[in-house]
């Protein structure tokens, strides 16, 4: 699909995961419904928002993404599938746990477009393994498979690269979507935890706009008041490609609306222009993939 620049909304769902999968699915596609009715054409979900953020939950909730339309587990896929094509808008489902036929779970979104056609997918590429002595220790390498693929999702407002949580902290990452691959916006799903969201969130957000001159969104699961429950840091927001927050949610569930105008991105990168400017006799980033071509495998 050519892309063709032009002014759309876009919505972040901030929704509060519960236990149950089933509740989840159902919560998800009423927020769906009202951030559509609100007039949005693009709208998002969080990182994992089917399950709580653990192993059991994962291997217990996992469903397949690619036969969606056939197997009874890929409930999540199907009611995304549906939801775009009722309301005639692009999802990009946050991720969830997929089963693949190997037998292994991965961190996956899959996103949908007007047709409700399963248009691209991508899987986490940085799994999250800490050891921090005395205080944490966490390894999604454990329990996830890490994906192996760069996705553009490509609509007729622009091209969205997506990157899932850990994925920001990796500037070859978010660099190789934009210069190397053309992404006018890139989409995180991310869980952060409270302690890391407060040291990093909002660095990462701006800096990451500010690097590639791109707008991004990052979107949330809220923060539960049981904090027995994972403790997500909210705050879910869209960056400007000047490195400016133009929304944002605070720690509840809610929906943060931003009316995007993708000619601010040729206008950021006209007036500083680090594109043309970047030394490549000196320096050069290479990437080791052939371009994204939205492909669903």
């Amino acid at each position: 699909m050519e892309a063709v620049k032009k002014t759309f909304k876009m919505a972040l769902i901030q929704m509060e995961v519960q236990r149950s999968k089933a509740t989840n699915v159902l919560r998800a596609k009423e927020l769906i419904q009202q951030a559509a009715e609100s007039g949005a054409n693009v709208v998002v979900l969080p990182e994992m928002f089917i399950c709580n953020y653990d192993r059991q939950s994962f291997e217990e909730n996992a469903e397949p993404i690619l036969n969606f339309k056939e197997d009874e587990k890929a409930t999540a896929a199907r009611m995304l599938s549906d939801a775009a094509k009722e309301h005639e808008i692009y999802i990009i489902g946050g991720s969830i746990p997929e089963l693949r036929e190997d037998g292994w779970v991965y961190n996956t979104s899959a996103c949908f477009d007007k047709s409700g056609d399963l248009a691209a997918k991508y899987s986490k590429v940085h799994l999250f393994d800490i050891d921090i002595p005395g205080r944490a220790t966490f390894k999604e390498s454990e329990f996830l498979r890490p994906g192996t693929e760069f996705t553009l999702f490509e609509t007729e407002y622009c091209k969205f690269g997506v990157g899932i949580c850990y994925d920001v902290r990796f500037p070859d990452f978010s660099q190789v979507l934009c210069r190397d691959f053309g992404a006018d916006f890139l989409v995180f799903p991310a869980a952060f935890t409270k302690p890391t969201g407060e040291l990093h969130w909002d660095i990462l957000r701006k800096g990451r706009a500010l690097d590639n001159q791109a707008y991004f969104a990052f979107c949330s699961p809220a923060r539960p008041e049981d904090e027995t429950r994972y403790q997500a840091y909210g705050y879910s927001s869209f960056i400007d490609p000047w490195g400016k927050l133009q929304a944002e949610c605070e720690t509840a569930e809610d929906i943060v609306y931003q009316d995007i105008d993708l000619s601010i991105v040729d206008q950021c990168r006209a007036q500083i222009p680090c594109y043309s400017q970047r030394r490549a006799d000196l320096y050069k980033l290479t990437c080791l993939k052939d371009a994204p071509d939205s492909s669903t495998t």
